[in-house]
């Protein structure tokens, strides 16, 4: 009787369910943009709030325009400090990008009298920024993580990155097929070569996301390491 009980119970657990998935097809442009935007968050911690957002692709104006719009004008208007993730997805993005963390511009004051209203908006990030990558990090995000650390814009937090920067090009094949081949060599600042070797983070930090049980090691020591640099 006791062996027909645990019987019972095994076919229980091993029973069929049936899931309908509706497909659904993604326009690679609209789908990382849409990611990104999903992704911004602030997060409160002791008297601080710290800003996120994960960039899957710089491989447009758009990605940096979205970036800037929320550190300026949207949710992260008012945070303390910022983390840049960089972790995955796609590069392309021009060193010029990083103009928006190093440059200087004047703020601009909107005054109006009759209200009493006062709102000024800074042209640039001045606050603390932290730079979050992995060995998924490659071509163009590779140079700004070499950018961070050689100009001291930021700390870079995560693991070493692909070291997959030489530039490449797409070419169409009979079939429909495509087929990258790297065509030029890239030197940052004349001598220094990323290929082959990646950006090597200012702090550390191993994960193995498919078994972190929900955890995320790498982003809770980048929003640490903001934390501490907005203190």
């Amino acid at each position: 009787m006791h062996s027909l009980s645990r019987k019972s119970r095994r076919t229980e657990i091993l029973r069929i369910q049936t899931l309908i998935v509706a497909p659904k097809q993604f326009e690679a442009t609209t789908m990382f943009l849409d990611a990104q935007i999903a992704s911004t968050e602030v997060i409160e911690q002791q008297d601080r709030r710290i800003g996120y957002m994960h960039l899957w692709s710089y491989a447009g104006d758009q990605y940096q325009q979205q970036l800037e719009d929320e550190l300026l004008y949207g949710r992260l208007k008012d945070v303390d400090a910022f983390v840049l993730d960089l972790r995955g997805g796609w590069g392309g993005a021009s060193p010029t990008v990083l103009n928006f963390f190093t440059g200087r511009g004047p703020s601009v004051t909107n005054i109006v009298p009759r209200q009493n209203l006062r709102a000024t908006t800074p042209s640039h990030w001045n606050k603390p920024v932290v730079m979050l990558v992995n060995e998924e990090s490659r071509s163009a995000k590779e140079i700004l993580a070499y950018a961070f650390q050689q100009y001291n814009i930021g700390p870079v937090v995560g693991s070493r990155t692909a070291g997959a920067v030489v530039a490449g090009r797409p070419f169409l094949m009979p079939d429909g097929s495509a087929l990258y081949v790297a065509v030029a060599d890239v030197l940052l600042d004349g001598t220094q070569r990323l290929e082959g070797r990646g950006v090597n983070p200012d702090i550390s930090v191993s994960a193995v996301l498919p078994y972190a049980a929900g955890a995320d090691p790498q982003k809770e020591q980048a929003l640490k390491t903001a934390l501490q640099a907005s203190q």
